[in-house]
């Protein structure tokens, strides 16, 4: 049934559920102040995980429904990768077609689905917890394209003012749109014809090259977008109690569009309490010289503690 919270996947890695629920939202309301952060209201209607993924990554919840069918559609192409986290007596397909329906619970798996196929990095808070998701692949190729689109994502965000950021027009308002579009151009149209005529030998064009640079890669940038903006750095998304996920915003916003989370920095604190690099964190310095230990050690925390995979990054971001 729509709206029911289905047996959809295994409880594992949860950790134990909470005695007292109310206690709980308390610590992470808590924690989350302590982070410079709250969990903004997201319906608890079964879309809750998607609504508050379209809010980080577009700057609007409502973008939610597209994102359950492209996240099915992705899980759907690769039953070999996914199939085996299903801990239901269920087959995968089945599985996929109860997701696809509005109202249905998400949870890791689709999660885990999202970070690979948007490539980026999501992080789950909870009380006394935050666990960060990404994307399988960590070749070195994979791992260039995504500081690629990252770079781009950025790119695009820095041009745009904080919280203008909306969802896309209605097929209404596109109609209405082309129409006026349709009705500038040709009056404009009749006032170039009418100044050739009027003595006008030519049209001169701007000279190219004299624009920035960078505004030039940003114009490219939007056009080649095939959807809506998306924004730049790691998603956050709450956890709270059964099933119930929402999207966190800064407490100085923005508090509408792109989410821009600055995130507390506890790196100093960590760098003066333990000042001396670890046997890998000096592997990866010595490796690609020209980073700070505490640079190294936020990739550390994010790659899961792999070195190898630290070092493969830091190349990719020097390329």
């Amino acid at each position: 049934m729509i709206g029911e919270r289905p047996a959809t996947r295994s409880s594992r890695g949860r950790g134990r559920a909470p005695d007292d629920p109310d206690e709980r939202e308390k610590q992470l309301k808590a924690q989350l102040r302590a982070m410079s952060m709250y969990a903004s209201h997201t319906s608890g209607d079964g879309n809750c995980l998607f609504r508050a993924l379209s809010d980080q990554l577009y700057g609007f919840p409502s973008h939610y429904g597209t994102l359950r069918h492209e996240i099915c559609d992705y899980l759907e192409a690769a039953p070999e990768r996914f199939a085996g986290f299903v801990d239901i007596e269920k087959p995968f397909d089945e599985y996929i077609r109860t997701m696809r329906q509005n109202g249905t619970y998400g949870g890791h798996l689709e999660l885990s689905a999202f970070a690979s196929l948007k490539r980026k990095e999501i992080k789950i808070v909870q009380p006394g917890l935050v666990y960060v998701v990404t994307g399988d692949d960590d070749s070195s190729e994979a791992v260039a394209e995504r500081l690629a689109l990252e770079e781009r994502r950025k790119r695009i965000q820095s041009r745009i003012p904080p919280g203008t950021e909306g969802p896309p027009p209605s097929a209404r308002d596109s109609r209405r749109k082309k129409r006026i579009d349709r009705r500038s151009k040709s009056r404009g149209l009749e006032a170039v014809n009418g100044g050739a005529r009027a003595g006008s030998s030519r049209l001169t064009a701007e000279p190219e090259g004299e624009g920035d640079d960078g505004e030039d890669d940003v114009d490219d940038d939007l056009q080649h977008l095939a959807g809506p903006i998306e924004a730049y750095g790691p998603l956050y998304i709450a956890y709270h109690n059964w099933e119930h996920y929402s999207s966190i915003r800064n407490l100085t916003g923005p508090h509408t569009g792109l989410p821009r989370i600055i995130e507390r920095n506890h790196d100093d604190n960590e760098i003066s309490s333990n000042p001396k690099p670890t046997e890998h964190e000096e592997l990866i310095l010595r490796s690609v010289p020209g980073h700070t230990l505490s640079e190294v050690r936020v990739l550390l925390k994010q790659h899961g503690n792999l070195w190898e995979t630290v070092v493969e990054v830091l190349i990719a971001k020097d390329a």
